[in-house]
């Protein structure tokens, strides 16, 4: 398949007309609908609706547009790759992250990307759902930082850190002992769920435990916000890292218990599709990212086990 009629075929999608198409690649309308009579040809199929309006994709114009946008990304990243240097690295990078990871060290990552790499063009993607490679795939995401994800060979999936969970609430909720819960006891009190099925899978990874705490919570609910209100609102507890709440521990009340019998934890995994080549501005930001994590640990701010191996610190270095 031919590059150039590809990238024709997406700006005509795009703009709607071959004439719009004709101004923003300064190509004649007949040269593009040559081309694009040719790869129709050559694909066998029909791609667009030639109407008095403008152009209107077939079935298989929209099929054929999803590949066409990955593949143009793609062409340019690899043109950026190669012409880059360390010191004037560019391109564009994608980062999904659950909302703890982006609480924690979002911020940071995005100045020092601001200030160290100004070439670069960074999205930051919040995640509470549990990751699935077609969200990956469709939402374009270089690197995900994600809870428990599902394993799968399409994924390449790097352990980063152990969490312990712990209960969090009122202490008219969970009780003013200071001292841990037993798991049990939680199962009677009024409890808050973050998701259902898949997305409630990133706290919880043992099956046991998911189903019996589905069944005990007396609300399912898809917002860290909403859940963070009623908690402060003392309209029940909720399990979770101790960040997840963390701003809030000042609050007189406010109190959170280590859950024993069984404790309960989480692992945080860098995910990335197994099969997709990195460029070098992906590696500077999955290096920073590391270094950001392994930091906020070993200062005490992030309270998990460091699975990070020092060698993951230096660009290049894998």
């Amino acid at each position: 398949m031919d590059s150039r009629r590809l990238k024709y075929f997406a700006a005509i999608y795009d703009h709607g007309t071959l004439a719009r198409a004709s101004e923003h690649l300064h190509v004649a309308t007949s040269a593009l609908s040559h081309h694009i009579t040719n790869l129709e040809y050559d694909l066998g199929a029909k791609l667009f609706i030639r109407e008095p309006r403008g152009m209107k994709p077939t079935a298989a114009g929209e099929r054929l547009y999803g590949h066409a946008r990955k593949i143009i990304r793609l062409m340019k990243d690899a043109e950026r790759d190669m012409q880059a240097s360390k010191e004037s690295l560019s391109g564009d990078v994608s980062v999904s992250m659950a909302y703890s990871v982006i609480k924690l060290i979002g911020v940071t990552l995005a100045k020092e990307v601001l200030t160290q790499y100004p070439n670069i063009h960074l999205s930051l993607l919040e995640s509470l759902s549990g990751l699935t490679i077609d969200h990956m795939v469709s939402t374009q995401v270089d690197i995900a930082l994600a809870y428990n994800p599902p394993l799968t060979s399409s994924l390449k999936l790097t352990p980063i850190l152990n969490e312990r969970m712990v209960l969090m609430g009122h202490k008219s909720i969970i009780g003013e002992d200071s001292g841990p819960i037993n798991f049990e006891e939680i199962m009677g009190m009024p409890l808050f769920l973050l998701g259902r099925g898949l997305s409630s899978k990133v706290v919880f990874d043992d099956p046991k435990i998911l189903t019996a705490i589905n069944n005990a919570a007396i609300m399912h609910l898809y917002s860290v916000h909403a859940v963070q209100n009623l908690v402060l609102a003392k309209l029940g507890c909720v399990i979770g890292p101790i960040t997840f709440l963390d701003e809030h521990r000042h609050l007189d009340g406010f109190h959170y218990r280590d859950i024993e019998n069984p404790i309960l934890t989480r692992n945080l995994y860098a995910c990335e599709i197994s099969d997709k080549t990195p460029t070098y501005a992906y590696e500077a930001i999955k290096t920073h990212i590391y270094g950001l994590i392994h930091n906020s640990i070993e200062t005490g701010h992030w309270r998990a086990e460091n699975l990070i191996k020092p060698e993951w610190l230096k660009l290049g270095s894998y």
